[in-house]
């Protein structure tokens, strides 16, 4: 590259996003919603608040990010539930209006639930274990290995 080299277009990533948990599809879904968001800042695309937000379907946005509609879903709820974007229906089969929202200063981490497994998470024993006791919960616990060997059938307890 030289001083005179122009560059291709491309998505603005910001930085926070290096550091914050979660997937790298809604990591790449928020830089390209952030792109869009300016966009919609050009074209003067504000609710009744003053606040831009943009109409992007989820098929449209399928096709950019090339993943499926359901991944896309996911990195949607994802991104929501860690508070980096705000989604209002707009009406019956209409696309929702998304609301690109920056995180508070200093944030770098962002909670997002039911996405990997537990870090606290008991390795599973050897084969040949043999559950001691049963938990209330349903889960064999081997007293030996200090945590859950496998999930019981809740009707028969085997």
């Amino acid at each position: 590259m030289r001083a005179d080299t122009r560059l291709p277009p491309y998505l603005p990533y910001p930085r926070f996003l290096l550091q914050a948990d979660l997937t790298q599809t809604a990591k790449l879904l928020y830089a390209l919603l952030l792109d869009r968001a300016t966009l919609s800042q050009a074209n003067g695309w504000l609710d009744e608040g003053g606040r831009i937000y943009l109409v992007f379907p989820i098929e449209k946005i399928a096709a950019a990010l090339d993943r499926s509609t359901m991944t896309v879903k996911t990195a949607l709820s994802e991104l929501e539930d860690a508070g980096l974007i705000k989604r209002r229906r707009s009406g019956f089969s209409k696309p929702n209006r998304i609301y690109v929202k920056m995180p508070p200063d200093g944030q770098k981490t962002f909670q997002v639930t039911d996405r990997k497994p537990s870090s606290t998470a008991r390795p599973i024993p050897a084969a040949g274990a043999v559950p001691t006791t049963a938990s209330l919960n349903g889960q064999a616990q081997s007293p030996a290995m200090g945590g859950v060997i496998r999930r019981m059938c809740c009707s028969c307890r085997r």
